[in-house]
């Protein structure tokens, strides 16, 4: 019986410590589930997260990738970052166009002009040094001395750096067949700026003086006078004048306007000086005789003046001004042939001229050469071009004449 009591006892404490053993069961089954979503949802993150730092380390594979082989390029060409950074601040200080192609090593120096050390400013030297890694299975000579250098795509691996410029005076690239030999590019002398005096070809502007030629200048000096002229600068025009007379002894316009001027302002010795060195130049150009005869007859040396009228003989058409005072100055100094030589060329030129027949009629009047004078008082009376006083005179030799 007590074991009995005993196991009943041992029941009932097991029931009463059963709820308590358990309680903390039940809550270790719930928070073990929360744990596993837990690490289900850190797992993911950790995927997800692998799989961005597989794709980060990727791309920053690639990239390394590609700076390495930019740089192995940069390197093989210009292995010196110094000397790159001073060779592209000296390509930019004197405007040069520096190109990277990948094939071969070809440094270029083009000079436009040829300067001596004389014409250029001081303290303008530059040194450069240009790195090649050449082929080791080929050798690499060159010494250039002068200013055009190409080294051989065959025999250096690298790319190309070309320098343009248009102020170089000497240049030296000396080049040994070890390898990493660096190509020492010295003494680059300039003038200082050389920004503003070098420019690419393709947006090089160049201006230079328009040079004219003589005719082209006295055509200038011409229309210059001529201007003048009309704004009544008469000492301007008679400065341009000269200029163009003395590069071209010929231009006859020039000479007249000139000697015009002079006579203008009193000169008139200058004036004669000029005109008959235009007779000499051009014997038959009426309008130098026509000048030299209107300025004497103004002092009144009518036979000096008829002179220059009656030594030359030009065509009557472009000359009816000069052949008038010829023959006016004739019948003043009683030449009557020579006028009457005058009148005919005038009336044969212009008909229709009623003076030139009142002029012919007297001359023939004077000659005593009553029949033609009769024929061409009535031929000037006929046309009625006279004045009043010439129509009276002609009036009253024809009754004369008639009689």
């Amino acid at each position: 019986m007590s074991v009995i009591n005993q196991m009943l006892k041992d029941l009932d404490k097991r029931q009463q410590t059963n709820p308590q053993s358990m309680a903390p069961l039940v809550e270790e089954s719930g928070r073990s589930a929360r744990a596993y979503i837990l690490m289900g949802l850190v797992l993911i993150a950790l995927m997800i997260s692998a799989w961005l730092a597989l794709r980060y380390f990727a791309n920053l594979e690639l990239k390394s990738d590609v700076e390495v082989v930019t740089e192995a390029t940069n390197n093989s060409s210009l292995s010196i970052s110094p000397e790159t950074e001073q060779l592209q601040a000296v390509a930019a200080a004197i405007d040069v166009e520096l190109n990277e192609p990948t094939s071969s090593a070809e440094l270029i120096v083009e000079p436009a002009d040829t300067l001596s050390n004389k014409d250029l400013p001081p303290k303008t030297t530059t040194e450069l040094e240009l790195v090649a890694t050449p082929d080791p299975k080929s050798d690499v000579e060159q010494t250039l001395p002068s200013p055009i250098i190409e080294a051989e795509p065959e025999k250096i691996a690298t790319s190309n750096v070309v320098i343009t410029t248009d102020k170089v005076v000497e240049a030296r690239v000396e080049s040994e067949p070890e390898a990493n030999k660096p190509l020492d590019l010295e003494t680059v002398e300039r003038q200082a700026p050389l920004s503003k005096n070098v420019e690419s070809d393709e947006s090089s502007l160049e201006i230079k003086p328009l040079k004219l030629n003589r005719e082209q200048q006295v055509a200038l000096y011409t229309r210059r006078g001529f201007q003048a002229l009309d704004k009544n600068q008469l000492v301007e025009a008679r400065l341009e004048f000269n200029k163009a007379l003395q590069l071209d002894h010929q231009a006859h316009e020039v000479r007249e306007q000139l000697a015009a001027l002079e006579f203008g302002r009193g000169n008139a010795s200058a004036a004669v000086n000029l005109l008959e060195e235009g007779v000499q130049l051009s014997p038959l150009r009426g309008s130098f005789r026509v000048m030299l005869a209107r300025i004497f007859v103004q002092q009144e040396n009518l036979p000096q003046a008829i002179y220059y009228l009656e030594s030359a003989e030009p065509e009557v058409s472009g000359n009816v001004d000069y052949y008038a005072m010829l023959a006016g100055l004739a019948q003043n100094l009683n030449k009557q042939d020579l006028a009457l030589s005058a009148y005919q060329k005038l009336v044969k030129h212009e008909p229709s001229r009623a003076r030139w027949w009142m002029g012919y009629a007297i001359a023939n009047d004077k000659l005593t050469h009553y029949n033609e004078a009769l024929a061409a008082y009535r031929q000037a009376e006929l046309m009625g071009q006279l004045s009043s006083h010439s129509r009276d005179f002609v009036a009253n030799r024809i009754r004369q004449l008639e009689q």
